[in-house]
């Protein structure tokens, strides 16, 4: 699985934001889902994300006001949602091991906070929080 991380710097004077090196730096490598997820706290700033591409679909991962959020992107499905470490765990793996994701969170009863089911013929399902 391809991992990109995105850091930044929180002091970057205001002329040099948008500079690669010296507002952030992106860093790109293969890994499997044990070390993907190692990545998850090194999530500090708002603007720092883990990018996950797998065979089957995508995951950004990031933090708003101390909680975990993912977004994920496949043929299927579009879904974005607060998450825990061990949701998220679950959902790397998932990824990782190439299956299809569906309307809850894996390993959970509980549905996505918002998400949209691609590529079928049936009308398109949106949920909200």
């Amino acid at each position: 699985m391809k991992r990109t991380l995105h850091t930044f710097e929180s002091d970057v004077p205001r002329e040099k934001i948008g500079q690669p090196g010296l507002d952030y730096q992106v860093l790109e490598c293969e890994v499997g889902s044990h070390e993907a997820y190692a990545f998850i706290d090194r999530l500090i700033f708002a603007r720092d994300i883990v990018y996950l591409e797998g065979q089957r679909g995508s995951l950004d991962f990031w933090k708003h006001d101390q909680s975990l959020w993912t977004e994920l992107t496949s043929a299927n499905i579009w879904a974005t949602s607060e998450v825990s470490h061990d949701e998220a765990r679950a959902i790397i793996e998932m990824l990782d091991r190439g299956e299809g994701f569906g309307t809850h969170i894996p390993t959970t009863t509980r549905e996505w906070d918002a998400y949209a089911l691609l590529g079928t013929e049936s009308a398109v399902q949106d949920a909200a929080i």
